[in-house]
This record gives structure tokens, C-alpha cells and sequence, in this order.
């Protein structure tokens, strides 16, 4: 077996799947020999989701009976998170809830609300617009 051969019967594995299983391992970066008969199968780190599902027991032992189905023989994966950058998180939205608790905690905001007897209803970007 080549590491150009193991690519493909992974990829030919995978099509076996209609499932999200076949999206989980169409993820991966890169497959290579690990061992005879053992394959590894590496993924960015963005995509650990995909990895962890593919380790699942039962996710695992369909993947490695596809393998074999394609293969002719009995084949063993592992599966890796390839080094590099952590994946990055998306900032959190604030409720409205919490952009109006925020602003309230601005001086200048509680000096408006002590002399205007008021409280903020909503809070507006400088980038958004309101109509």
C-alpha cells in the first residue's frame, strides 16, 4: 500500500456512508501508513469535532469494516489532530439584556439616569443604524 492507495480507500470508505458520519471523515487533512494494515488519518484542529466522532466506538467500527470492505483485508485506523493554531472561537453576541446592563455601568450613562429619572431601553451601535 502507497500513501496515494490509503487516500483513496479512504475516500472510496467513506462513500459508503450517507450519513453525518461520511461528513465527519470527509474532514480530514491527509491520510497515511501508520503500520501495516494500520492507517492514520489527521484532521486541522478546527475540525476536533469530526475527529472525536470518528473515534467513537461505534463510528469507529464502521469506518474500519468499510475499510476492510474496500481494502480486502482487515485495515486499523487512528485518528490525530494535526499541530498547529488552536481553532479560533467566535466572539459571543451580547443579549440586549446584556448590552443594556453593560451601558448602565458607563458614568456618564448613570449620571443621565440620576438626572433624567430614566432607564435605557436599548442600546445602539455606532455602526448600526436604527429606522
Amino acid at each position: 500500500m502507497t500513501e496515494d492507495s490509503a487516500l483513496e480507500i479512504w475516500k472510496q470508505a467513506v462513500e459508503l456512508f450517507d450519513d453525518t458520519l461520511k461528513q465527519s471523515a470527509s474532514t480530514c487533512t491527509s491520510v497515511a501508513i501508520l503500520a501495516p494494515n494500520r492507517l492514520a488519518v489527521h484532521y486541522a484542529a478546527e475540525y476536533t469535532f469530526d475527529k472525536e466522532r470518528c473515534e467513537r466506538p461505534e463510528c469507529l467500527q464502521r469506518i474500519e469494516s468499510a475499510l476492510t470492505k474496500v481494502a480486502g483485508r482487515p485495515l486499523k485506523v487512528a485518528f490525530e489532530i494535526l499541530p498547529g493554531e488552536a481553532p479560533k472561537r467566535r466572539p459571543q453576541q451580547m443579549s440586549k439584556r446584556q448590552k443594556l446592563h453593560e451601558v448602565q455601568k458607563d458614568p456618564l450613562v448613570k449620571e443621565a439616569i440620576e438626572l433624567f429619572d430614566g432607564e435605557p431601553i436599548d442600546v445602539i451601535s455606532p455602526n448600526e443604524k436604527k429606522i
